[in-house]
């Protein structure tokens, strides 16, 4: 874009003078099965460009893919997995995700209901969640972003994330690409654990 009035230079536009209301934004769908669950998410993460000082987005998409065989994930961003990506192994997998509870959180309050649906409130240091327990023939494994009870994470309010669902469908049939991921994809290995020296006592 040019500016007639001074003879024809570049225009540069005024930078952003302020963050957005919320740095980050994620929406994701997670498909639950008695023996996996995938996980479809996309991010938008609002950085600092080093070129001029403004504002740019970086946007993630991932996917989570977890059974009784592991937890694999996918950076499609990058085309990289991470963890235990052998889908057949996962389809093979006889025993449920790992269902577990936070003991860092406790249930509090009366229940709610939302979309339908009765969930009962977690309260932790850092955020309070609403977890839903529709009926179901078995037991719905944690979410990927509650990580504290089993069932369906539908609100969360706390120091770095606010999140709400938007919908719930149950008894769908999925077909079983849903659960597949990508060709061609570079493995990452885990990340190494530091564990103390033998005779070690940590601190």
């Amino acid at each position: 874009m040019e500016d007639k009035k001074f003879m024809k230079r570049p225009h540069v536009a005024s930078p952003t003078l302020a963050w957005p209301k919320a740095r980050t934004s994620v929406q994701w769908e997670t498909y639950y099965t008695r023996t996996r669950t995938m996980t479809i998410s996309s991010a938008e993460r609002y950085v600092v460009r080093h070129s001029d000082c403004d504002l740019a987005v970086q946007t993630i998409h991932e996917l989570l893919l977890e059974s009784g065989a592991g937890r694999c994930t996918v950076d499609l961003t990058e085309k990289t997995a991470t963890g235990h990506c052998d889908v057949d192994a996962h389809r093979r997998a006889t025993s449920p995700v790992r269902v577990d509870i936070d003991q860092r959180h406790i249930p509090k309050g009366a229940e709610k209901t939302i979309l339908g649906i009765n969930c009962i409130p977690y309260i932790g240091r850092l955020r309070t969640v609403c977890v839903g327990t529709p009926r179901s023939d078995f037991r719905i494994p944690n979410g990927p972003f509650s990580r504290l009870a089993p069932g369906l994470l539908l609100e969360e309010r706390g120091a770095y994330m606010n999140a709400d669902a938007v919908a719930v469908e149950l008894d769908r049939e999925f077909h079983d690409d849903l659960f597949t991921i990508p060709q061609g994809l570079k493995h990452r290995p885990f990340p190494p654990v530091n564990r103390p020296e033998s005779g070690a006592v940590g601190q």
